[in-house]
């Protein structure tokens, strides 16, 4: 019961949080690939036990097309700190005007430490109809 009470509070603040990018409703596909730390990524929705929560972001943060995104990235640093192990996490970075060592200076700056994949061709972004970020979307079977 505590650990649905805490998947709850999560869901009240994500939900309060989420900056919506688009109103299209998609099954969530898998997501594989190489993390900017060079691990494998795989995650399965069809197959997971855990809630998955991604956080699509750009590495350009801050910047005056990105509002709050400062904020945004705090709150999710601090969820993951909060219900860690209780949730898979994901970043997903978009890939336009950026490299490698730019992402990974982002992640240290903003003291993200999930898995992060560097969507170099935007796939992920437009599996999931993301067009905006910093934004987060909730997965769970």
């Amino acid at each position: 019961m505590k650990n649905l009470t805490a998947l709850v509070s999560l869901l009240v603040l994500l939900a309060s949080q989420v900056v919506y990018a688009g109103t299209e409703n998609r099954p969530a596909t898998a997501i594989s690939g190489e993390s900017i730390l060079g691990q494998m990524v795989d995650y399965q929705p069809s197959k997971s036990q855990r809630p998955m929560v991604l956080l699509f972001s750009d590495s350009l943060c801050p910047f005056h097309y990105l509002p709050n995104c400062e904020a945004e990235l705090a709150s999710f640093t601090k969820q993951v700190e909060r219900f860690g192990d209780q949730v898979q996490w994901l970043q997903v970075v978009k890939g336009y005007y950026t490299d490698l060592d730019s992402v990974k200076a982002y992640n240290q700056k903003f003291g993200i430490e999930v898995d992060t994949l560097w969507d170099q061709s935007n796939k992920v972004f437009k599996a999931y109809g993301v067009y905006s970020n910093p934004y987060v979307r909730l997965l769970y079977t």
